[in-house]
């Protein structure tokens, strides 16, 4: 890297020197499509985890020997897992497509694990035979621990929902004409008058 003059403030530099890569734009193509290709790298990873984790907990159903409850409720835990590998899968790729990381998919992942957790508890302690004391208490806490981290993740979908709702409308200068303001701030299109 080499540094070159940030021009005097008085043409609109800062003074201070900028950082530019050696030669005109050479390895920011490559360092963007190799970004690129990583990321589409992972997109595909996680669909492959995915589609391999549905295929193994559907066979593991239909031919498992332990029982059914025992099976069903593996079934039950790897569909979850590939539904939060898909949510991921989505959220990576809606990140590669804009510059913005979503908040959302996060949270519902979030509740999909913390459900998924609640059912692994609970059949654990249908399931389980002989469960002693400390195994049935700490059964218990993580069914607490999965409630409030439910809770806390739905918390913050209402407010996210309410604090997008809450934007304010743009001045009415800068809304199209015929629009109004409810229009403007959910993003909806306004119907064409007929004359």
């Amino acid at each position: 890297m080499r540094r070159k003059p940030g021009g005097s403030r008085r043409y609109g530099g800062t003074g201070a020197p900028e950082v530019t890569a050696r030669g005109p734009g050479r390895f920011a193509p490559w360092a963007e499509m190799a970004t690129d290709g990583i990321q589409h790298a992972i997109v595909l990873s996680l669909l492959v985890i995915a589609a391999v984790v549905l295929v193994r907990t559907v066979v593991t159903f239909l031919f498992d020997v332990n029982g059914y409850p025992t099976s069903l409720v593996n079934a039950l835990d790897g569909i979850l897992v590939a539904i939060i590998l898909l949510d991921i899968l989505r959220t990576v790729r809606s990140h590669t497509q804009g510059d913005t990381l979503p908040v959302k998919p996060f949270l519902v992942i979030g509740v999909l694990a913390a459900i998924r957790d609640i059912l692994s508890a609970s059949a654990h302690l249908t399931l389980g035979r002989h469960l002693s004391a400390s195994a049935f208490d700490q059964a218990l806490i993580e069914l607490s621990v999965s409630v409030g981290v439910i809770l806390a993740l739905l918390g913050g979908l209402v407010l996210l929902r309410v604090s997008s709702r809450d934007e304010p409308a743009p001045p009415e200068r800068d809304r199209p004409p015929g629009s109004t303001a409810g229009e403007q701030v959910r993003g909806a299109v306004p119907a064409e008058r007929s004359v």
